[in-house]
């Protein structure tokens, strides 16, 4: 019988398990420690060492060009047994990052105020043809990335990568989580969708984010040559891409964008207002606390 796993454990062996059923590639360490708002790749190396040792997955590691291979694989036993897995994932090596455990996670500044979030104005095509059904399958997928940055204490917006109808990157905002302002969530996604195919030309790929971008996001859509931008609410305060201007349509630049918008924007719209309005509980009860007017 296998030993019984932590809570911890159990929530990290159920999200292997169901990116592996959605991609024919693993989760990088560093998308795991994104997912739990683990900052050590160290600590996530340790529990995937744990459901290994405790017979849940099979871990095996090689070296190549520099980068360390990972292979996983997951065997359920019991009714409906399964077995997934994936050999082919790639996590950049290099040194460990400092710190170890959990990340701190303390309430974000944001300039994105609750009080502009809004559904877009622009209305999407309303063909209702397959194509509105596979843009709001992945844009549910972002929508799942921002329910994650919520919990982490982050402003909730999702982003994913999709290319040739796969799913080759996710990621949500973690500007607090990692001190880093430019770790919103189409940045996060952007660089492992990079780092995933190995070029910085994301051709063939389409981006899903469930906030329109801002200036610094709209600008990486375009020099990462993006073909394909869908997007959920708008941002009339920040919005680079429609709202205040168009980065994605400026014919001055060499390239440019196509855009859909309003695809699951009340949902979109929804979190944002409900993640605010927490904060603005929050606050009263704790006057020092971050409030969505306190500059970021």
């Amino acid at each position: 019988m296998a030993e019984p796993l932590s809570k911890i454990e159990r929530r990290i062996l159920d999200y292997i398990i169901d990116y592996l059923r959605k991609n024919t590639f693993q989760p990088s360490i560093r998308e795991i420690g994104d997912r739990f708002g683990i900052r050590s790749t160290r600590t996530v190396s340790g529990y995937l060492q744990a459901l290994h040792d405790k017979g849940f997955i099979e871990r095996r590691e090689s070296r190549s060009r520099g980068v360390r291979i990972l292979g996983l694989s997951v065997t359920l036993s019991g009714t409906g047994a399964v077995r997934v897995e994936a050999v082919a994932g790639v996590e950049a090596a290099g040194p460990e990052p400092a710190g170890a455990g959990a990340a701190a996670i303390t309430p974000p500044a944001s300039d994105r105020p609750e009080g502009q979030i809004s559904a877009p104005s622009i209305a999407p095509p309303a063909d209702g043809g397959e194509g509105d059904i596979e843009d709001k399958r992945w844009m549910a997928l972002a929508l799942e990335e921002a329910k994650v940055a919520f919990s982490l204490g982050e402003v909730p917006v999702g982003a994913v990568v999709v290319r040739n109808g796969e799913l080759i990157a996710s990621g949500h905002n973690l500007t607090q989580t990692d001190n880093d302002p430019s770790a919103h969530a189409e940045m996060v996604a952007i660089r492992r969708a990079a780092e995933r195919i190995g070029h910085w030309r994301l051709l063939d790929c389409a981006l899903y984010v469930t906030l329109e971008p801002c200036a610094m996001c709209a600008g990486a859509i375009v020099l990462s040559r993006i073909p394909r931008l869908i997007f959920g609410a708008t941002d009339p305060k920040a919005g680079m891409c429609g709202s205040l201007e168009n980065l994605a349509h400026d014919v001055r630049l060499n390239h440019r964008v196509e855009l859909k918008t309003g695809v699951m924007a009340e949902e979109s719209a929804a979190l944002l207002r409900a993640f605010f309005r927490e904060r603005r509980v929050l606050s009263k009860k704790k006057p020092d606390a971050w409030s969505p007017q306190q500059p970021g």
